[in-house]
């Protein structure tokens, strides 16, 4: 994969792309920068030969803390019920992707980490 981004290292290993979630710092946890990361990520990668993505988590204690605590206390109700229907998009789409997902759950798993491991085909 040529694209670099901020929260997701990539890997790629024959037709299988390794991606790692990297906000340790923040417990891997979703904020709106992390949506459209794994939302161009799979479309980009729809476009290759890749068949497979193995999502994981980096560090030792979290795959997906959830959604960002912090960057939804800033929000005002409308835009909190706009952020939840983002990430219910985000799994839609993983779900509907027509590559084989795997959520490789290597730490604790919230919320709305639990319901990306759910939207992946295998755990």
């Amino acid at each position: 994969m040529a694209r670099k981004y901020q929260h997701l290292l990539t890997e790629n290993e024959g037709e299988i792309l390794w991606v790692t979630i990297d906000r340790t710092k923040d417990r891997n946890s979703i904020n709106s920068d992390f949506m459209v990361e794994v939302t161009a990520l799979l479309e980009q990668t729809e476009k290759t030969n890749i068949r497979a993505i193995v999502f994981t988590g980096a560090g030792d204690t979290y795959f997906i803390g959830g959604a960002d605590g912090i960057e939804m206390m800033q929000l005002d109700p409308e835009q909190a019920r706009l952020f939840s229907k983002r990430i219910q998009e985000l799994f839609n789409r993983l779900e509907k992707s027509p590559l084989i997902t795997v959520a490789a759950s290597n730490g604790l798993c919230f919320g709305g980490g639990y319901e990306f491991a759910l939207a992946c085909d295998l755990r």
